[in-house]
């Protein structure tokens, strides 16, 4: 009933709105989550201004069930509650279109990709289960201090669980568009057991850590103030999005995702020992992925670029070549 998204409702049903708390609701007892979480991308996974013109565009090209399609990952409340597409967006209710709430992730009761079209996760391969008095938490997260029913899921603190929104396949021919979890599980970290989550959730100093060990970093802590202490999950959520202050409003993600770019690549110059004047100055730049566990660039192949920008100068600072400077346009030039 929803679109080609492979989001689901436990009986197939379409579900009620009321089933899900806003952010504030959570932030009563989960403060410091809320606190990591908020002006991350996962929050306006609706209202990211790429997203919304791309999804539109979507709408009006190719229709509803496609429009669908995009939701199931980016709203997905809205899709199961069939209030996108049925509903005009400026008559859509905040807790529709404020992102990937605690109780999107929370009320996952199971994922389902490895028995669907593909027999991987992707497309918002889960199954939502919404009760306001039960969540669904890590292994672990079961404080008996809670004021709801928690009950233990292994895929939480696993990348199926990421890969079953970070996966994007046509859902008519099946092109991959995004693969990020196939790269990962052909890299040293799926064999060394490093989830997305130890990097993703993670500070930038963990992630940094995780890199150069191969080893999940343990956070101990608090769940919310009255909780014993044990192994927490941080809740960062983020990446690559250097632009995440100016789209999120939070300079601390804006910075962290800069910081974990200038970590995650290498780059070198090979130069020859001396060159003869009137000689022609040949070297390589090497770029090396030294804390990425996937390809770079990665994400959808149409929105991620990477280039390298070159300048040779003379020993007095004047430019003697270029290569690489974006165009007035903001193209990359051939």
């Amino acid at each position: 009933p929803f679109g080609y998204s492979m989001i689901a409702s436990e009986d197939g049903a379409v579900l009620d709105v009321a089933d899900f708390a806003p952010y504030e609701d959570c932030e009563e007892c989960h403060e410091r989550q809320w606190e990591e979480l908020e002006g991350s991308m996962h929050v306006i996974s609706h209202t990211d201004p790429l997203y919304r013109n791309t999804a539109e565009l979507a709408l009006l090209e190719a229709g509803e069930e496609i429009y669908a399609y995009c939701s199931g990952c980016h709203a997905p409340q809205g899709v199961t509650t069939g209030l996108i597409p049925a509903t005009a967006e400026e008559d859509l209710p905040e807790v529709v279109t404020a992102g990937i709430l605690c109780d999107v992730c929370h009320q996952v009761s199971r994922l389902t990709g490895s028995s669907g079209p593909w027999g991987e996760p992707g497309n918002a391969s889960m199954v939502l289960s919404p009760d306001e008095d039960r969540k669904f938490g890590p292994p672990g997260g079961d404080d008996e201090a809670a004021d709801h029913e928690v009950e233990m899921r292994e895929f939480l603190n696993r990348s199926e669980f990421c890969a079953s929104c970070h996966t994007i396949v046509h859902p008519l021919n099946g092109l991959r568009l995004e693969h990020t979890y196939d790269e990962w599980k052909n890299s040293i970290y799926a064999d060394k057991g490093i989830q997305c989550p130890d990097c993703h959730m993670r500070s930038v100093e963990d992630a940094v850590k995780v890199a150069a060990t191969l080893s999940p970093v343990v956070v101990i802590g608090q769940s919310e103030p009255t909780g014993e202490d044990r192994e927490i999950h941080p809740h960062y959520f983020f990446g690559a999005n250097a632009n995440a202050e100016e789209l999120g409003g939070s300079p601390r993600h804006g910075a962290m995702a800069q910081a974990r770019l200038k970590s995650a690549a290498r780059l070198e110059i090979e130069l020859p020992p001396s060159v003869s004047s009137g000689s022609a100055l040949e070297f390589e730049v090497v770029v090396q992925n030294v804390a990425a566990g996937h390809s770079r660039p990665t994400s959808l192949t149409e929105l991620r670029e990477m280039w390298v920008e070159l300048e040779v100068r003379a020993e007095a600072g004047q430019l003697l070549f270029g290569s690489g400077h974006l165009l007035p346009d903001g193209e990359i030039p051939d």
